[in-house]
């Protein structure tokens, strides 16, 4: 196996990076827009119950963030030992 071969999974690392912060930042704006289209709406009315429950669902998938990054984190790691222990660069 060529040394880029063994290499490649790491090349893969800014593109998860740039897609978690895209993925923060999508979920802060899409909060800020159903709070903004909720404020807008009649308490009872179809737009105001389902911007509730899309800004609640956000709220939980928001909540799980730190878990997912220590998940990401976690992979990378492991990624980064596994290629070191068992390929020629960690030897």
């Amino acid at each position: 196996m060529d040394r880029k071969a063994q290499i490649a999974g790491l090349g893969a690392l800014p593109s998860i990076v740039i897609a978690a912060v895209l993925a923060v930042i999508v979920l802060g704006l899409g909060g800020t827009i159903l709070a903004d289209i909720q404020g807008d709406a009649v308490a009872g009315s179809a737009a105001y119950n389902t911007t509730a429950k899309g800004s609640s669902m956000l709220t939980k998938l928001s909540n799980q963030l730190p878990t997912i990054g220590t998940v990401i984190g976690a992979g990378i790691v492991i990624a980064a030992l596994g290629i070191f222990a068992f390929t020629r660069i960690g030897r």
